[in-house]
């Protein structure tokens, strides 16, 4: 009799849906305990468990599964990875005796989590429950590294059943070039001896995708290009051997009829539906593609940030405020950095125009003042001219009953001013 340390660890069984996500079946992940962790000791008893499996079978009859995620909710890293369908419950051993278990299947596996959980890259589970007085298991979360409450058997795969082979097994790309490797096993054997034959040939399923159909006739036309034969079975080789000295001497058969012009053709295909094997290439290939196009999104944040970046250094920006960009566009965003960056190109101090000679007075928080302000409505130049008075106007000594809005009126149109002084002149 095996003992424990020797006998073999559980595994699981998994199959693959059409979508391209797995389901992993009969997986223990909640039993019967009582939870002496906080101050007060919380029972989780048989009669729990058979009202959380009652509720949970009926909201998978109204179509609700709870969630399977990666880390428990309120930690770093958590995300999605597919649905929880309750089952049943059993004895199980658990700490060296049988206790009752609360069973479930892990439906709708996205490809990347299956490949991580084939690799023992997420080995352990956890539930959580939102409320221990109202029985319900509200999600399951897949652990890498943390220590579960319930050390059950590791999540282990064991069988596989796949959805459908490929015959793609590698694919790559680069710039506007893209390859992909097939599988292909030759030579390939199939001879008919009458009509009713080609009836019988293996094809590709009926739920086999479009693109898959349409692929495997463009390899039968590539076949019948190149000259593809079919040879004859080994057995049928054996027999012809062996018969060859009673053909030779038996009379020679009649001529074959020609055939007619209006019988159809025999049309010969390649049977590669069962012939390939390409497992686990699918999940592969999405991983690969999902891969790309994550760098691709990250060559096109770092090329938008580095165009950013060297138009705020040719608008006058010095480096520590280039850095500061850089810094957001890492932490927060592109678009925070761009706010950021839309700002400092906003309020930052402009050079005086060209022939001053006076003192420069520091920025005055870096804004300009509503006298100012009003200009620039006429446009960036006019806006720099009336900054350019009003630096002169706060350098100047204080002139006299005159505040900057009517110093500015002046110097901005100084005849349309005098003008209208002219003609309220004497007006009451």
């Amino acid at each position: 009799m095996p003992t424990p340390e020797s006998a073999e660890a559980p595994t699981y069984k998994a199959q693959q849906a059409p979508d391209g996500t797995w389901t992993i079946y009969d997986v223990p992940i909640f039993a019967v305990h009582v939870d002496d962790r906080g101050a007060k000791p919380i029972s989780f008893s048989v009669k729990w468990l058979n009202k959380a499996l009652e509720r949970g079978k009926v909201r998978h009859a109204e179509g609700y599964y709870p969630p399977l995620h990666i880390s428990h909710h309120g930690e770093d890293g958590v995300e999605a990875a597919g649905k929880v369908r309750l089952t049943e419950i059993r004895d199980h051993p658990h700490g060296g005796r049988e206790i009752p278990t609360l069973f479930a299947d892990l439906v709708g596996v996205r490809t990347d989590v299956f490949q991580r959980i084939r690799k023992g890259e997420l080995s352990y589970r956890s539930v959580e429950i939102l409320d221990v007085d109202s029985p319900e298991i509200d999600s399951l979360a897949l652990l890498d590294d943390q220590v579960p409450y319930f050390r059950f058997p590791l999540l282990k795969i064991g069988s596989e059943k796949r959805a459908a082979a490929s015959p793609v097994l590698a694919y790559s790309a680069a710039g506007s070039r893209a390859s992909l490797l097939f599988s292909f096993e030759a030579p390939m054997k199939r001879r008919y001896q009458d009509e009713e034959e080609p009836e019988t040939m293996e094809t590709p399923p009926e739920e086999a995708p479009e693109w898959a159909k349409a692929f495997l006739d463009v390899l039968g036309k590539i076949a019948e290009a190149v000259g593809v034969e079919y040879q004859a079975e080994e057995e049928d080789k054996e027999k012809e051997e062996e018969s060859a000295s009673e053909k030779a001497a038996a009379p020679p058969p009649p001529a074959p009829e020609p055939p007619s012009p209006d019988a159809e053709p025999l049309q010969v295909g390649v049977t590669v539906a069962e012939e390939m094997r390409a497992e686990a290439q699918q999940d592969a290939m999405a991983a690969t593609v999902a891969a790309l196009q994550a760098e691709v999104e990250t060559l096109k944040k770092d090329r938008r940030i580095e165009q950013r970046a060297a138009d705020m250094r040719a608008k006058g920006m010095d480096q520590d405020h280039v850095a500061k960009f850089r810094q957001l566009a890492d932490a927060r965003g592109i678009h925070a950095a761009s706010c950021y960056a839309d700002a400092m190109e906003t309020s930052r101090p402009m050079p005086p125009p060209p022939g001053f000679t006076g003192e420069l007075a520091p920025p005055q928080g870096g804004l300009d003042g509503p006298e100012i302000m009003k200009y620039a409505q006429r446009g960036p130049e006019v806006l720099e001219v009336a900054r350019g008075h009003a630096r002169a106007y706060a350098d100047a000594s204080p002139i006299p009953q005159m505040d900057l809005s009517e110093w500015l009126e002046i110097q901005m149109d100084t005849d349309a001013y005098f003008a209208a002084s002219r003609a309220g002149a004497g007006r009451g």
